[in-house]
């Protein structure tokens, strides 16, 4: 039953996977050879997004430590991969998170994502305390800034999820459709995101106020007509008092315990930023600030905004999850996990890609120049770890949140990869929804100064033509800019001149069509050869753990190569890829042996599958290599 739910993930949502998360499907077989954190990571992927597993499981392998460090947890695990059922760890979260069963039955269906109110101060001593934690260890540049710090109870419920599902294969998660939680994995879906008009005072007492002196007690209105329609008596002119009525109703009524507010002043600057503790609360004893809602301020400063926003008294920015992670990056300043981009040069490149430098500059002036390009070549060499590595030389640093892996197969689609009608999480009707490339190339677009890449592996497995339909023409190099009103939505889209796109073609692969003329028009296509001349692979090999077998092994494979390129192509030869990785280092071994019987043998008879002799043959000069190691 597992492994059949496994098989569908695979299918469904293979593309959405990271490399890391692919990795393990291709090395792994079924769940039983992974821990409890691989298969949570893998969960999250397909449910939540792609990058939320690799932020929260740094967090749940301690934050049973953390959570009783800073008062929050009584006799917690320390690592909360240590629970490994939804019956164990149900109460854990209970006696953390004061839900009762009922409650939680909501949580997992997807229809209530409300935290009772005590939750609201758990948080801020929480971020506050991991502050604190993570200064004294080096890692925090200041105690007071509390950026990038993800709420413990947005953790806690993924697990949960993740536990529940998990043991149930045959239930389908609820896929919260806004996408608030999937946005980089740093927004919470569970509250509200409010901008709010402040007066400076405001931050120094503790409370957000809306003011609107001609009304008394918001609470007395019984909806926004009643309060549009007192609002309008006093109004000079004859227009609807639309935003203001919206304003008051949702500031007494929609904003909750928990919500987060940014303090404004005019259109281009943050002032702060706050956690709401308190319910809504009239004084008519005072002048002025008699509407209010306690708040804690978490961050307080000056902060430009690149572009003004509106100047409403209040505005819900949950529709905008760009706007909202754009601007926690601004006040945060610096993020604790994952760990700062590190440069990336020429030279990073060189030392670890089998490739000259002549190589690597005729491959970014391809990409440059075509902005589509195609690494193709046989099985190893190295297609997919020098494409992202292209991307960080391209980028001088290696930002994985500007780059998107994917993959291609026979039945992914162009409603899979632009945009398409999904399920309603509720089971009633469909909703449209955009796929990876639209989203990915909006944001590209909002970040026009930077480089974005899209790797697509496998790309010659799917029908091009009917994957990116009338976007073709949008991807070529000087149709960028331009625009066509999408299928579905009849929304007008373009292709960003920062957006780069890298596609990985295995030219061994027998059962794959030849890709058709439209499609090489638009793509620089760039073979890759076996790398065991290089300069920088005959110097790992002289630094390897295995001296004496594996450079006997890499002269029969040269020799095996001209045989195979001499019948078959030399599409067919045999990479270098096989022979490097940890494991080779560490068990030298045992690790050629395997290299050589289990996966350089098997695909020597695939290739003369009509010839057992000459197959056989090859194989028994391999395996010689291997012998008195």
């Amino acid at each position: 039953m597992l492994r059949v739910s496994i098989k569908k993930c695979i299918n469904r949502k293979w593309v959405g996977m990271s490399e890391y998360q692919r990795v393990i499907f291709r090395t792994k077989k079924g769940l039983g050879g992974l821990t409890k954190k691989e298969q949570y990571s893998i969960w999250i992927a397909d449910n939540l997004g792609e990058k939320i597993g690799e932020r929260y499981a740094p967090y749940l392998e301690k934050l049973g430590f953390l959570l009783a460090e800073f008062n929050l947890c009584n006799g917690c695990k320390e690592n909360f991969f240590d629970y490994e059922n939804y019956e164990d760890f149900k109460p854990v979260y209970q006696q953390i998170i004061s839900q009762t069963d009922a409650e939680i039955s909501e949580i997992l269906k997807g229809s209530n994502n409300r935290y009772p109110k005590s939750y609201a101060s758990q948080k801020i001593i929480w971020k506050q305390q991991y502050a604190k934690y993570t200064y004294e260890k080096g890692q925090r540049a200041s105690p007071d800034n509390l950026g990038g710090i993800i709420d413990f109870g947005v953790i806690l419920r993924s697990y949960l999820r993740f536990l529940y599902y998990q043991e149930r294969p045959a239930l389908i998660y609820p896929k919260n459709e806004n996408e608030l939680a999937t946005w980089e994995g740093s927004l919470d879906d569970s509250i509200n995101y409010w901008a709010v008009s402040v007066e400076n005072e405001h931050l120094f007492e503790g409370f957000v106020a809306l003011e609107v002196g001609y009304l008394a007690d918001f609470r007395q209105y019984e909806s926004r007509a009643a309060i549009e329609s007192v609002i309008a008596k006093k109004r000079r002119d004859s227009r609807r008092p639309v935003i203001y009525s919206k304003a008051v109703w949702e500031f007494c009524h929609e904003m909750q315990f928990g919500d987060v507010v940014y303090a404004k002043i005019g259109a281009k600057k943050i002032v702060g930023r706050g956690i709401v503790i308190g319910d809504y609360n009239f004084d008519s004893t005072v002048s002025k600030n008699q509407h209010t809602r306690k708040v804690v301020w978490t961050e307080k400063g000056e902060w430009e905004l690149p572009e003004p926003i509106t100047t409403k008294y209040l505005t819900l920015f949950n529709p905008y999850p760009e706007w909202l992670t754009a601007t926690d990056e601004l006040i945060n300043g610096e993020i604790t996990i994952p760990t700062t981009n590190a440069k990336y040069a020429t030279q990073a490149f060189l030392a670890e890609v089998f490739i000259d430098k002549q190589t690597l500059n005729r491959l970014i002036s391809l990409l440059k120049n075509k902005k589509n390009l195609i690494l193709q070549g046989a099985p190893g060499v190295g297609k997919t770890f020098i494409a992202k590595r292209l991307a960080y030389v391209m980028m001088q640093e290696t930002d994985d949140d500007r780059i998107s892996m994917i993959q291609f197969h026979q039945s992914y689609s162009y409603e899979d990869f632009i945009e398409g009608y999904r399920p309603n999480v509720e089971g009633e009707g469909f909703k449209l929804k955009a796929g990876p490339f639209i989203n990915f190339a909006n944001q590209a677009a909002d970040d026009p100064k930077r480089d974005y890449f899209l790797i697509i592996d496998e790309i010659n497995r799917g029908n091009l033509s009917k994957i990116f339909g009338e976007l073709m023409m949008l991807i070529e190099a000087d149709k960028r800019q331009q625009s066509l009103d999408l299928l579905y939505s009849n929304q007008p889209f373009s292709v960003p001149e920062n957006l780069y796109i890298i596609g990985m073609m295995n030219t061994a692969d027998r059962s794959l069509a030849l890709l058709d003329y439209a499609l090489r028009r638009r793509f620089a296509f760039f073979e890759l050869e076996p790398a065991f001349a290089n300069p920088t692979f005959v110097n790992y090999l002289k630094n390897s753990a295995q001296q004496k077998n594996l450079p006997r092994l890499i002269e029969v494979i040269k020799s095996l190569n001209l045989a195979i390129e001499a019948e078959l192509g030399k599409g067919f030869k045999i990479g270098h890829s096989y022979f490097v990785g940890e494991a080779l280092n560490r068990h030298p071994n045992e690790r050629l042996v395997e290299i050589v019987e289990y996966e350089i043998i098997p695909q020597l008879h695939e290739y003369w599958f009509d010839d057992f002799q000459k197959a056989n043959n090859w194989a028994m000069r391999l395996r010689e290599c291997c012998e008195n190691g």
